[in-house]
């Protein structure tokens, strides 16, 4: 049984009738893990062994400073124009929006981006910037993240190297930036593609920020994320097809 709405060019939407013990968002079809033990139940059924986030914005609070379940690591509007509990077409929950130039959400993760893997896992309903967009950098020294061209399109930036993806995104969606200091690597996905930064650079200094929804820079981002977890370490390093897995299990449909 297929649950929610199709919505954009099947950008999510796969079955999450599995029966987990798990919050499920009923319009949008997708499990949304509430805590430490719902996301031990998801990872399980995925197959995963190498630790769950270290960190949980569910995004409902109606106002700076959004809380980490998880990791007590909350974030606060950087810049003007965030609001929460804004409407986020396709799901039932609520979400945060960026709507002016200068706008994004940060914290001080703790980790140390220099060293430190990062797997950022951020939920979506998405709208086309006017202009290239962060929505999720993990250190603040250099570019290291993922965001959004018109289109929209994926981006994957490491420093000076960036790639777009190929396929426009609409409607409801998940996003996975997966810095892998270890393996060098910075990868963007969704589920319909993966789009990886062609030279990776890492931070060169201790940096231990996450910021997400904008970048301060021109233009505004204008999507709802409703949801975000990071894991960090070795949880971060997960492979593509880790990634497929804990995707499909949440629910959504995967076509890479």
């Amino acid at each position: 049984m297929r649950l929610g709405l199709d919505i954009g060019p099947r950008v999510g939407l796969g079955d999450a009738s599995a029966g987990l013990d798990v919050v499920l968002d009923e319009t949008a079809g997708i499990y949304v893990p509430a805590d430490a033990t719902e996301w031990d139940t998801v990872l399980a059924a995925a197959g995963i062994s190498s630790g769950g986030p270290s960190h949980l914005w569910l995004l409902q609070e109606a106002a700076s400073p959004w809380s980490d379940t998880i990791g007590g690591v909350s974030m606060a509007q950087g810049g003007s124009g965030v609001a929460g509990n804004q409407t986020a077409t396709g799901w039932t929950r609520k979400g945060v929006k960026a709507s002016v130039a200068d706008s994004y959400i940060i914290g001080d993760v703790g980790g140390n981006y220099n060293t430190t893997s990062g797997l950022l896992l951020q939920c979506f309903t998405l709208a086309d910037p006017a202009a290239n967009k962060f929505i999720a950098g993990l250190g603040t020294t250099i570019a290291e993240g993922a965001g959004l061209a018109p289109g929209p399109l994926l981006r994957a930036v490491s420093n000076a190297s960036a790639a777009n993806g190929a396929v426009a995104h609409s409607g409801i969606t998940a996003i996975v930036t997966r810095y892998n200091r270890t393996a060098g690597s910075l990868t963007v996905m969704s589920p319909l593609e993966t789009v990886a930064a062609p030279v990776f650079q890492a931070q060169g200094v201790a940096d231990d920020l996450c910021f997400m929804l904008g970048d301060g820079g021109a233009a505004a981002t204008l999507s709802v994320m409703v949801y975000a977890a990071l894991f960090e370490g070795a949880a971060a390093e997960l492979s593509d097809a880790s990634v497929r897995s804990l995707l499909e299990t949440l629910g959504w449909e995967v076509t890479w």
